[in-house]
C-alpha cells in the first residue's frame, strides 16, 4: 500500500497522522513477513545446498572399502555439524537483526540514512535479548535522542484546545497596548512579559 492510495481516498477525517500510523503499521506487517520469508529462503538455499553435498559425497562410496566408507561418513558428519552451526549462527543473526529492524519502527527517524547509522551502532552494542525485548536499548534511544536530536523527528506539541466559540471577527479583543495592560491588571496577572 502506497501513501498516494490513501491521499487519493481523500476520506473524510482522514489526517496526515492518521497516514503515518496507517503507513506505519503497513511498514511493520510488510517487515515481518519479509523476515519470514527471508529466513525460510535462507534455510531452504543451505539445505539444498546441504543436500547436494551430501549426494556428491554418496557417489565417492561406489566401490569403496569398508574402512574407506567408515572415514569418509565420520568426514561427513562432522561437516554436516558444522553446516548446522553455521545454519543456526546465520538464522539467529538474521532473526536478531529483524528484530531490530521492528525496534526502531518504534521510532521516528529525520530520514533513511539517519535510521540506518544508528541501525549499525545498535548491532555493534549486541544488546541482550530477552522476552522479546533488548536490554538497555530504551536508554541507548534515550542517550541518541539526547545526543543526536537531528538524528529523530521532530514532534510537534499539540494545540491545545480552544475553548468558546471564534467567529473569525475579533471585535472583543483589547484594540491597543493600553486596554491589553488594564485586562490583564483586572486578570491579576503581569502586563509585563
Amino acid at each position: 500500500m502506497k501513501r498516494e492510495f490513501l491521499e487519493g481516498l481523500k476520506l473524510e477525517g482522514l489526517t496526515k497522522e492518521i497516514t503515518d500510523g496507517i503507513m506505519n503499521e503497513h511498514g511493520k506487517s510488510i517487515e515481518s513477513k519479509k523476515a519470514e520469508a527471508e529466513a525460510l529462503k535462507t534455510e531452504s538455499t543451505l539445505l539444498k545446498e546441504q543436500m547436494k553435498a551430501t549426494q556428491e559425497k554418496l557417489k565417492e562410496f561406489d566401490g569403496m572399502d569398508f574402512e574407506k566408507v567408515k572415514e569418509s561418513a565420520e568426514k561427513m558428519k562432522a561437516e554436516y555439524e558444522t553446516n548446522v552451526k553455521s545454519l543456526n549462527e546465520k538464522l539467529a543473526s538474521q532473526d536478531y537483526e529483524f528484530k531490530t529492524e521492528k525496534f526502531l519502527n518504534g521510532h521516528e527517524f529525520a530520514n533513511d540514512l539517519s535510521k540506518t547509522a544508528v541501525k549499525s551502532e545498535f548491532l555493534k552494542m549486541e544488546f541482550k535479548e530477552t522476552d522479546g525485548k533488548f536490554l538497555g536499548a530504551d536508554d541507548f534511544i534515550k542517550n541518541l535522542k539526547e545526543s543526536q536530536p537531528t538524528a529523530f523527528k521532530i514532534v510537534e506539541a499539540e494545540k491545545p484546545p480552544e475553548f468558546g466559540s471564534r467567529t473569525g471577527n475579533n471585535t472583543d479583543l483589547p484594540k491597543d497596548v493600553e486596554e491589553r495592560r488594564k485586562m490583564l491588571e483586572i486578570m491579576g496577572m503581569s502586563s509585563t512579559k
